[in-house]
C-alpha cells in the first residue's frame, strides 16, 4: 500500500455518501497531511482514492493531481 504526503495544499468539492459532488462546499487538503491508497470500494469515478491517516477522510483525485500535490513516502 503506497503512502503519500501532501506537498502542495489544494481544495476539491466535497462528496456526499452517494458519491455526488457538492460544488458549494470544499474539502481542503493541507500541506503536510499524510494519506494512503485505499483498497476500499468508494463510490467515485476518480483514478486514485486516498484515505487520510485518520481513517475518516477520503479523497478521489486523478494521477495529475497526485503527481503535482503529493510525494510518496516510506513507512514511518
Amino acid at each position: 500500500m503506497s503512502k503519500y504526503k501532501c506537498i502542495k495544499a489544494f481544495s476539491v468539492p466535497r462528496v456526499d455518501e452517494d458519491g455526488c459532488a457538492d460544488e458549494e462546499h470544499s474539502f481542503y487538503v493541507r500541506k503536510g497531511s499524510k494519506w494512503y491508497e485505499s483498497g476500499d470500494d468508494f463510490q467515485t469515478d476518480a483514478e486514485i482514492t486516498l484515505l487520510k491517516e485518520n481513517n475518516v477522510d477520503w479523497l478521489g483525485i486523478n494521477k495529475e493531481t497526485l503527481k503535482e500535490c503529493f510525494e510518496e513516502v516510506l513507512d514511518e
